[in-house]
């Protein structure tokens, strides 16, 4: 939620994450957006993870 607000990746609501169709879309444009083809999807989502746990530990 975080890369949306600051950059607009992606149109989506929060809701649309709990959708595993819908959450590999964004995970998808996420890493399209950033540049990220040399990572796997996996490794995309573990590091939002783990930045979200560290920036944001209040929301976990």
């Amino acid at each position: 939620m975080h890369f949306k607000r600051v950059d607009k990746f992606y149109k989506f609501k929060k809701d649309d994450l709990k959708h595993y169709p819908t959450y590999h879309a964004i995970l998808m444009e996420f890493s399209r957006f950033y540049g990220l083809g040399g990572f796997t999807l996996k490794q995309v989502d573990k590091y939002l993870w783990q930045a979200g746990k560290e920036y944001f530990p209040k929301q976990y």
